[in-house]
């Protein structure tokens, strides 16, 4: 999205710019930016649809409106995304399939929640052997040291941000290390809720 907009402006230079020099009209804008959008938005359409996606998970989408949080995100087929504590797999499940074969996912459980809750770990396994997925990586490591690749489009943490303080991360160095590993102008997205 916030690519787009990059892309839309330096077409909109451009074009005032041949203008100035007499030369041929370069293409509208506006007729340009609508394709990424709408890539975008038939790859959610379609993702939120699939009737190969778990039944139980398919049954929650009215209560978590994916298409809505997927597109405010920015999420486009050909990402690379980064799921904090994917759980049962329900983002990852729509993740997947939004950002394609060309796209990737790497699903990352926090090591430290396994200290706690060992058992925990097979709920994600359990995902992966019922909803196969070539575009997914799991890992299981330090929140406050992750270790993946440079250039992230996006970070996705869905209902666990405010776990990583009973389970001891260092929250100023795992927020350091999200940014570091983001693209310039990539998404850091935050699902998340308090008690009181």
């Amino acid at each position: 999205m916030k690519s787009s907009i990059a892309g839309l402006l330096a077409t909109i230079a451009a074009t005032t710019l041949l203008h100035g020099c007499g030369k041929a009209e370069a293409p509208k804008a506006v007729e340009q930016a609508p394709a990424v959008h709408s890539t975008a938005e038939a790859a959610i359409a379609a993702a939120v649809a699939d009737t190969t996606r778990l039944g139980d998970a398919r049954l929650r989408d009215e209560l978590r409106r994916p298409a809505e949080i997927l597109a405010f995100a920015g999420i486009q087929p050909g990402q690379t995304i980064v799921e904090l504590q994917p759980g049962g797999g329900y983002d990852t499940a729509l993740l997947s399939r939004v950002v394609g074969p060309h796209g990737k996912v790497y699903a990352v459980d926090c090591e430290r929640l396994f200290e706690y809750r060992p058992n925990l770990r097979e709920s994600f396994a359990g995902f992966i052997d019922a909803d196969p997925r070539a575009n997914v990586e799991y890992s299981s490591q330090r929140f406050d040291a992750l270790e993946l690749p440079m250039n992230i489009d996006a970070f996705w943490m869905s209902m666990f941000y405010h776990d990583t303080i009973w389970l001891g991360v260092d929250r100023a160095a795992m927020n350091r290390s999200i940014f570091e590993h983001l693209r310039p102008g990539g998404t850091f997205l935050v699902i998340d809720h308090q008690y009181g």
